[in-house]
């Protein structure tokens, strides 16, 4: 059985702010690294063979912190693992996104479908190409929710589950199939 441990990234100063960062390339804020450390002590006790991250800044640098806690060579990018494109929203915080937009639509967002296609696709990838190998992956809230949503038949994740920043999500992959062994463990 192959195991991924899907987390979300560390806190960046947008997150503290309400701000939508969607695609916006935003780094960690000193929290966010303190959480990285916090959560690559989880791992401890955990063998951890690959580290896979989003390009984006404030999950490749959750990675990397942990990567390098686990005297793990590098940080393989995957562009699927990018967060949702919040298109216009992008940038307000949620007193300014109801004001804003209301209805509760962002021009240039991203379809739901798409993310989970991208995510799921990036997932099945690493697992088909790392057999009975324990993987950590870095990506984002809404990325991860989509896939949370898809594994449980919209039981949990999309519009249903708040992530929090470095919490771990458990994914076994066997017989070409995903399970959720837990999700959304806060470790810190």
């Amino acid at each position: 059985m192959t195991k991924i441990y899907l987390i979300r990234h560390g806190e960046t100063e947008w997150n503290r702010l309400t701000k939508l960062q969607g695609r916006e390339d935003i780094s960690l804020n000193q929290t966010g690294l303190m959480q990285a450390d916090k959560v690559s002590e989880y791992f401890c006790d955990k063998k951890l063979d690959l580290v896979f991250s989003s390009p984006l800044k404030r999950a490749y640098e959750t990675a990397d912190v942990i990567a390098k806690k686990h005297d793990i060579d590098g940080v393989f990018t995957l562009e699927g693992l990018i967060e949702r494109d919040y298109g216009q929203a992008s940038g307000y915080t949620s007193a300014e996104r109801k004001i804003k937009f209301p209805d509760g639509k962002f021009e240039g967002m991203e379809d739901s479908e798409l993310v989970t296609e991208r995510m799921m696709t990036s997932l099945y990838k690493i697992a088909r190409e790392n057999t009975n190998k324990s993987i950590l992956v870095v990506s984002h809230g809404s990325a991860i929710n989509t896939v949370l949503a898809y594994l449980s038949d919209n039981e949990i994740g999309s519009g249903k589950t708040r992530l929090h920043n470095c919490s771990v999500n458990l994914l076994n992959y066997k017989n070409e199939s995903f399970s959720i062994e837990y999700f959304n463990r806060d470790v810190l």
